[in-house]
């Protein structure tokens, strides 16, 4: 899974290059916002994960300046998962950390963490399935990060494929 330019991805759904998009809205404007058919699929926290061998997995109740000199693995600049990443720290009169390790992608990032000691910013349920892997340890943190909300999108104005309306079907019904 990449986490790629949400301008990008929903231009690419507008033009007709894709037939829909299971991301996060990102900054969407209401004249864009007027085309496209949202619907709702779960809201999510973004974690942070370390190495099984990594001290900080131990440790309880971490706050964002103790992490704030750590080595980081995480996604690129212009990236939503970046953006929540570097507004966590900002918000807190911090210095968003320079990462020791980019990659677009935030699964390449938790095995980066995994294999070193280097921890990596995800989406909570990415981070659960490195736990439940046995790869990474959540770290424990005093002020959990935003909670961001994943959705499916495709276009108002064409019918959807029959691929696509079964997707949207599934996850209409996994959501609840």
């Amino acid at each position: 899974f990449s986490d790629c330019q949400h301008s990008a991805v929903l231009a690419m759904l507008r033009s007709g290059d894709i037939d829909c998009v299971i991301g996060r809205v990102g900054d969407v404007h209401a004249a864009a916002l007027a085309r496209l058919e949202v619907l709702p699929l779960s809201d999510e926290r973004f974690e942070v994960a370390c190495g099984l061998g990594n001290p900080l997995g131990k440790r309880r109740r971490l706050t964002l300046q103790q992490l704030a000199q750590s080595p980081w693995a995480v996604t690129g600049h212009g990236t939503y998962t970046r953006r929540i990443f570097d507004s966590a720290f900002i918000s807190q009169g911090l210095a968003a950390p320079v990462p020791a390790a980019e990659s677009p992608s935030f699964h390449t990032n938790l095995a980066t963490a995994a294999g070193s000691d280097l921890l990596a910013f995800a989406p909570r349920t990415a981070v659960q399935l490195y736990v439940r892997y046995g790869r990474v340890r959540a770290v424990s943190l005093a002020e959990p990060f935003q909670t961001d909300y994943l959705v499916f999108i495709t276009l108002r104005e064409l019918p959807p494929l029959p691929a696509v309306a079964w997707v949207r079907e599934t996850l209409k019904g996994v959501a609840g």
